[in-house]
């Protein structure tokens, strides 16, 4: 026997059969477990805080819907019909009008990104000129005359000199020029009054004691205020003698020639007043309240 091996009298233990001396694990020392996948009340509430403020955001800014009340767009559109509104179409900003109120919106900030076009199906505010039984409400049209479109007139109907499109003309009894003014369209000074202008912004016009009557409304919707004094016109205190037009105009119908009250009774529609372009029906029911499944998803066109 070795030295070393009397000194230590033993043998040193195996260090695999040492027993663990630092007593049973504590729940801390555990292997973490998975964890719990259920979605709790708060995360329910918080998505749907988050849909609502985005739903809101949408409708406010870039979507809206626009039930159709009659008939008077048929083919195009039934009553009944559901409409998506592109309210990106023709400007972009903030809202006209305090999100649901009719009041206007003080903040007025909003800049073009493109022009109405021909045959554009519009949504608009009826603006209601000197109509005082006429109802504030939205209307959706054809865009059938745009800014500065020349127009021409034969007694019994107007033809558009850009598209070729005529148009009948309801009795509106009158002489010419007056019915003319009665839809707001423009006779330009020197022109023949056969040659009608839709009008457009910077556009100048005669008025005087025998029209302004025809013309008062439409300058008042533009934020002026209007007087008639001694046989003188007078707009926000000052006598004039002719208005130049601070917005563009279009000149809108419906499809239903026969049976829809549009321009041809109270006048051009400002482009400020459009609210977007209706591009799609996305619910529709028929005459029986029924869901018309075969009109949902039609292209508006």
């Amino acid at each position: 026997m070795s030295e070393s091996s009397q000194h230590n009298g033993a043998e040193a233990p195996d260090p695999s059969e040492r027993k663990d001396e630092s007593g049973p694990a504590s729940d801390s020392d555990k292997a973490p477990g998975p964890k719990s996948d259920s979605i709790g009340l708060r995360d329910i509430v918080e998505a749907l805080i988050w849909a609502l403020a985005v739903g809101l955001m949408l409708k406010i800014f870039v979507l809206d819907i626009f039930s159709v009340p009659s008939g008077s767009m048929q083919p195009t559109l039934h009553i009944g019909d559901f409409v998506v509104v592109n309210k990106l179409a023709y400007s972009a900003g903030l809202p006209r009008t305090i999100p649901f109120t009719d009041a206007d919106n003080p903040l007025d900030w909003r800049f073009s990104t493109f022009d109405v076009e021909h045959d554009d199906v519009i949504v608009f505010d009826f603006p209601a000129y000197g109509l005082r039984d006429a109802p504030l409400e939205r209307y959706v049209k054809r865009a059938w005359g745009l800014p500065g479109d020349s127009v021409h007139f034969d007694g019994r109907r107007l033809t558009n000199l850009t598209t070729n499109q005529q148009l009948d003309l309801p009795k509106l009894g009158g002489a010419f020029l007056m019915r003319a003014q009665r839809m707001h369209l423009a006779v330009p000074e020197g022109a023949p009054r056969e040659r009608l202008i839709v009008p457009y912004r910077g556009l100048t016009i005669k008025i005087d004691d025998r029209n302004i009557e025809a013309w008062k409304e439409l300058i008042i919707s533009a934020g002026n205020r209007v007087n008639l004094s001694e046989a003188k016109v007078y707009i926000n205190g000052e006598y004039c003698d002719s208005y130049t037009f601070e917005h563009d105009y279009v000149f809108v119908v419906g499809d239903n020639r026969d049976n829809s009250y549009d321009s041809r009774y109270w006048g051009c529609v400002a482009c400020d007043r459009i609210l977007g372009k209706a591009v799609l029906v996305y619910w529709s029911r028929d005459d029986r309240g029924e869901i018309d499944f075969g009109r949902i998803g039609t292209i508006v066109e």
